[in-house]
């Protein structure tokens, strides 16, 4: 039924004139149709909201299912397609390695709290996710060159993340460590932090040895020319970011001293 827009009675189908006012204004909906349609908007809101849901939960459940396949054997990260599973762990490894430090910057200073504004976290974090992805566009640029690969940049992210689970692991307990007593385990969190390099350095060896590749340049040749590149570029951004990092170190003691 329809309804006069100017008093709200009740009108005929099809009549031009309301019979209780005489109004020739607007017909309008029925209170029931505007509501159907309200319910109808409200539920594709949340469908739209249970799709997000849905997608959020898919790649959580994916990259869990992805750390624990590459803690227990790594190599089978090789298997793995093209997803976002690697990027989401070289953010994860970056995250934790700043969250460590932070951790480390509090306790450093006779037990005296340090802090360290969000723009100095954001700017180390984002210095660290540069430095841990040089060696991925490394690795990317020497299968695309030298080996001729046709895998994308996430399917290359993908399979040598698999190698850096092991890290993931090594930075949470050193993060953990920090948290409790820095200088208490100093000894412990620095040989953490060597162990961790030198499984980093050995991933990016054995990810290309065991890469396929057409050409006929022997696989350990590849390895020491891409090691050297490796070692080249994080000396110069090394170089670049030292300043910046010896500034930071700087503010952190004054603002503990002072």
């Amino acid at each position: 039924m329809k309804y006069c827009a100017n008093c709200g009675k009740e009108v005929k189908e099809g009549a031009k004139f309301c019979n209780n006012c005489g109004s020739t204004t607007a017909i309008g909906e029925t209170p029931s149709q505007k509501a159907d349609s309200t319910k109808s908007e409200q539920v594709i809101n949340l469908s739209s909201l249970n799709i997000d849901k849905e997608k959020l939960s898919n790649m959580s459940h994916g990259y869990f299912s992805y750390f624990k396949t590459t803690l227990v054997k790594p190599s089978e990260s090789f298997h793995e397609a093209a997803s976002i599973n690697g990027v989401i762990q070289f953010v994860l490894l970056s995250l934790i390695q700043v969250v460590g430090l932070w951790f480390l910057s509090i306790d450093s200073y006779s037990y005296q709290y340090v802090q360290m504004g969000f723009g100095t976290l954001f700017g180390l974090f984002f210095a660290l996710l540069i430095f841990n992805f040089l060696s991925v566009f490394v690795v990317h640029g020497v299968k695309r060159v030298a080996y001729k690969s046709g895998d994308s940049f996430l399917a290359t992210a993908t399979q040598y993340g698999g190698f850096f689970t092991t890290s993931v692991i090594l930075q949470g307990i050193i993060m953990l460590l920090a948290l409790i007593s820095g200088e208490e385990f100093a000894v412990m969190i620095s040989v953490l932090y060597l162990l961790s390099f030198i499984i980093s350095s050995f991933a990016f060896a054995n990810y290309l040895y065991k890469s396929d590749t057409s050409e006929k340049m022997d696989k350990f040749y590849v390895g020491i020319i891409a090691t050297v590149m490796l070692f080249f570029v994080w000396f110069i951004v090394a170089r670049i970011g030292a300043a910046t990092v010896m500034t930071m170190v700087e503010d952190i003691v004054r603002d503990s001293l002072f």
